[in-house]
């Protein structure tokens, strides 16, 4: 930037006026934002929302606010229309069409493609949770849809909703045993260690203490002795 800043005419003359150079800086600023490929910020804007994952203990709240977070920096730049050509691919959106005009978007089509990104984030959400605490729970309703029963929340409040109100997976203790039980053995193993390393120092004799005879000046022993 103070390469482009200098070899501007107005640097010459205004160089060391800060007040007079911020517009420049400004207009600098925002051309390099502008020059960011808009692919490659939409590809790292995609990325980033479905990246985001619930980790290991952390609060479901905390989950959910980084989610919703990632959803509106998503929708701010693309909107929530890109999805319209994927729901009408679908099942659901064929069984509302009008008999007499398939070409008539119905009340019902309007309806689905309206809430299609909701949905869309909503299923993020249970999808990117945390398995070990409700992976059964979204294994039933895995099961359920493929028998023509849809039982997935078509919204994020009430995802989190259902997400809250489960009991965690028996799987989600059993590994906080295993995880605890390994910490208790490296624990364990390094306290072995640290026991046997000092076991195995043995006293500085007189010559490793730097100590001397004070009549004689021999290492090998002290004055009491000489």
């Amino acid at each position: 930037m103070e390469t482009k800043l200098k070899s501007d005419p107005e640097w010459e003359k205004h160089g060391k006026d800060l007040v007079k150079i911020a517009p420049m800086i400004r207009q600098l600023m925002a051309n390099a934002v502008r020059a960011v490929y808009p692919f490659r910020t939409l590809t790292e804007t995609m990325i980033a929302l479905l990246g985001v994952k619930q980790k290991h203990d952390e609060q479901l709240d905390d989950y959910v606010t980084r989610m919703k977070t990632s959803r509106d920096t998503f929708k701010a730049m693309v909107g929530t229309k890109w999805l319209d050509g994927f729901i009408k691919t679908t099942a659901e959106y064929d069984a509302e069409h009008d008999p007499t005009d398939k070409t008539r978007v119905t009340e019902a089509q309007q309806k689905l493609l309206d809430g299609g990104f909701e949905q869309f984030i909503s299923y993020l959400l249970i999808h990117n949770s945390d398995n070990l605490k409700y992976g059964g729970m979204i294994q039933n309703w895995v099961d359920a849809y493929s028998g023509e029963e849809d039982k997935f929340p078509k919204t994020v409040e009430k995802a989190t909703d259902s997400l809250d109100n489960h009991k965690w997976e028996q799987a989600y203790y059993d590994n906080k045993k295993k995880v605890r039980a390994k910490q208790r053995e490296q624990r364990d193993r390094q306290q072995d260690t640290e026991r046997q390393q000092r076991n195995e120092e043995t006293p500085a004799s007189f010559a490793q203490q730097g100590r001397n005879c004070y009549c004689c000046g021999d290492p090998s022993h002290l004055s009491d002795n000489c």
